[in-house]
């Protein structure tokens, strides 16, 4: 250091206006070189003559299908007309008392276990017990939680 004169470089920082006349220069040339012929669209290698449309002969499920949607139709308007004359009859969430038949859908919501063989079933009473106290408190859970009490009990299922 005693002889020789050390330069430190030091990072140039562009002011505001010459950065935005370089970010135009450049847009400029990338929109100059845009529209030069080189850069032709890609062709399609299309065939020349495309192939004619043929005709389907008719198959079994499209004239089932051609049957069903007129008595779909039908069944839709006179399903229509019973609900602007009585709104109530075709209301499937209130059943009377004494209807024949009625379809009732039991929705077990919630996370379900399989059940293997007795061997793999007293290994994971303990796990069952755990999760089904970690859900909800319905009637299933409840039984779930009584069976695998006595199965711990007794060493076997019942």
């Amino acid at each position: 250091m005693d002889g020789q004169k050390t330069t430190r470089e030091k990072l140039e920082v562009e002011d505001e206006e010459a950065r935005l006349q370089r970010i135009q220069s450049t847009l400029e040339k990338l929109n100059a070189s845009s529209f030069t012929p080189a850069t032709a669209p890609p062709s399609l290698n299309l065939p020349a003559e495309r192939p004619k449309p043929h005709f389907v002969p008719p198959s079994d499920l499209l004239s089932r299908v051609q049957a069903f949607l007129p008595e779909l139709e039908a069944s839709n308007a006179v399903l229509q007309q019973r609900l602007q004359d009585d709104p109530r009859s075709v209301d499937i969430e209130n059943v009377e008392d004494g209807a024949e038949q009625y379809i009732e859908m039991n929705l077990g919501l919630g996370l379900f276990e399989q059940r293997g063989s007795h061997a793999t079933a007293s290994g994971n009473n303990e796990s069952m017990s755990s999760s089904s106290d970690s859900g909800s408190n319905s009637d299933s859970d409840s039984a779930d939680d009584s069976s695998a009490e006595e199965s711990d009990s007794d060493g076997s299922r019942s």
